[in-house]
């Protein structure tokens, strides 16, 4: 008995995680620059305060799909001052969660 109230109380917390989803929002910490660039109203935020950034031929070409904003800022500091990526962080959380 004892063995079968574990495995229901495993089986049952496993139910819980899917309520978690739509409740994280983007950021240029977390979220990759792929996710940021595929959904329409994240890449709008990003042009609209890297537009230097997001028309690069090198960002269609997806050089920086994988890496987040904070991480690649230490690469190009004039583009990511601290200012634009913070005003980018608070637009995007007015996003709706994903």
């Amino acid at each position: 008995m004892r063995k079968l109230s574990i495995i229901t109380a495993i089986c049952l917390s496993t139910l819980s995680v899917p309520a978690l989803a739509g409740t994280e929002h983007y950021s240029t910490a977390k979220t990759p620059i792929r996710e940021l660039l595929a959904d329409p109203a994240a890449k709008a935020v990003l042009a609209r305060h890297f537009p230097e950034f997001v028309n690069n031929p090198s960002v269609a070409q997806g050089k920086a799909d994988r890496f987040t904003i904070r991480f690649i800022r230490k690469f190009k500091p004039r583009i990511f001052t601290d200012a634009r990526v913070n005003a980018a962080d608070a637009d995007l959380a007015k996003l709706p969660a994903r």
